[in-house]
């Protein structure tokens, strides 16, 4: 479906050039493949249609401007810049969701020493809920905007 879609848009000139989209967004991304297949077919997708309708719109803008008026484009960015976009996009999810999954892991991991020292008191529950206060370095380098490994 998505190769017709793409044929059809003038996205893809053929089974060889979706194939080729294919293996390269998997190599790109062998982990989230789905995800970035998806969207990087709605890139394309998007491109091929700005493709087609590039005429129209030139054909609308010298309709609907004065006479005389100079105008340059519209154009459309090439389809390797689309394609660099859907990359930079797709890691910069990976990192929001890294970042996440790192807050909400420190979070219980945090709520679980807390527990320890309920029924606790003096020295021994502050030295817990001082532990508590603790991110783990493997959690920490995914939390930039937590500074010193503390909150």
């Amino acid at each position: 479906l998505g190769a017709l879609e793409l044929r059809q848009g003038g996205a893809a000139a053929g089974a060889d050039d979706f194939n080729s989209l294919v293996v390269g967004m998997a190599a790109r991304s062998p982990q989230n493949f789905a995800e970035h297949m998806w969207r990087g077919f709605f890139y394309i997708l998007l491109w091929g249609r700005a493709v087609h309708l590039q005429p129209f719109m030139l054909k609308e803008l010298r309709r609907r401007l004065p006479d005389g008026t100079f105008l340059v484009g519209p154009w459309v960015r090439p389809r390797a810049d689309c394609l660099l976009e859907m990359e930079r996009k797709a890691a910069e999810e990976a990192r929001r969701r890294r970042a996440e999954d790192a807050r909400w892991t420190a979070w219980n991991e945090a709520e679980a020493t807390r527990r320890e020292a309920v029924g606790r008191l003096g020295p021994e529950a502050k030295a817990i809920r001082e532990a508590a206060k603790v991110i783990r370095q493997d959690l920490l380098r995914h939390m930039r905007s937590w500074r010193g490994g503390g909150y």
